[in-house]
């Protein structure tokens, strides 16, 4: 059965399902049931009315129209209401945020955030607390620190050479992390290396785009997504360009140089 990370909200007010979901691993069976609510099916596009929604434990049962909530179940009336799936910030950086934004972000019914950059040892102990029921959180996939040129802020990891970032690369999956996150300044023998050990152990790699590697070097190498759209433009791009107007040079990129890159990525 899916997983109950909903949201069920109206005109804007978050009915805090979670609240209740934070809870089960002390009443792993119990019931909790939403009535009269309109489910939003968010790969078709349609809305389901006067559903109810059987959830046990943390585990969505049964959905069905016009049904009853089963026998001792607790009952949230949904009447007027919308479920939908929890929300993904696929950006985020917690350890500037601190843990007060956890329950915030669950109560803007984002269920899943994808964090890129952050204390990885702060991070797993919000993980914990969060599974485990102490606190409201959503589940954070996180890639520890940020590999970069230079240490810039305390979230970063240098690496200065392929073989540098090689060995880092191969700690951090030791560690646990779901990702890796490349940073502007890192060099570029280090960036492919990164790039490969990552592909070797099965880590996806994110980030930015390195000053001196191309978009098309970079989804050749097999990043997986460039997390800042200017980074696009910024590295080799300026280099290219520069002397010229930005804007007429980006206008004309656009023209001719961005349908086949953008075939790349896809």
């Amino acid at each position: 059965m899916r997983s109950a990370r909903v949201l069920v909200s109206a005109v804007g007010v978050f009915l805090a399902v979670m609240t209740i979901l934070a809870q089960v691993n002390d009443r792993p069976s119990r019931l909790l049931a939403i009535t009269r609510v309109a489910v939003i099916d968010t790969i078709k596009g349609s809305v389901a009315r006067d559903m109810t929604v059987v959830i046990r434990g943390d585990r969505i049962v049964s959905s069905e129209a016009h049904g009853a909530a089963p026998k001792g179940a607790e009952v949230i009336d949904g009447q007027n209401r919308f479920l939908v799936p929890g929300f993904w910030d696929m950006h985020v950086h917690l350890s500037y945020a601190r843990v007060s934004a956890l329950p915030a972000l669950v109560a803007n019914g984002v269920t899943g955030v994808r964090d890129l950059g952050s204390d990885l040892s702060e991070l797993d102990r919000w993980r914990t607390e969060v599974s485990g029921g102490a606190i409201v959180g959503p589940t954070i996939v996180r890639a520890g620190p940020m590999l970069n040129g230079m240490e810039f802020n305390v979230y970063q990891l240098a690496v200065s050479d392929a073989t540098e970032a090689r060995a880092v690369v191969r700690t951090l999956r030791k560690v646990g992390v779901d990702l890796i996150k490349i940073h502007r300044r890192t060099p570029r023998d280090a960036y492919f290396a990164i790039a490969e050990e990552a592909r070797t152990l099965k880590l996806p790699l994110s980030g930015h785009i390195p000053m001196t590697v191309s978009p098309a070097e970079a989804s050749d190498a097999g990043q997986a997504t460039i997390e800042h759209t200017e980074t696009l433009f910024e590295g080799t791009f300026a280099t290219q360009n520069a002397g010229k107007d930005m804007l007429t040079a980006m206008t004309a990129w656009r023209m001719t140089e961005a349908p086949a890159l953008f075939d790349k990525f896809s």
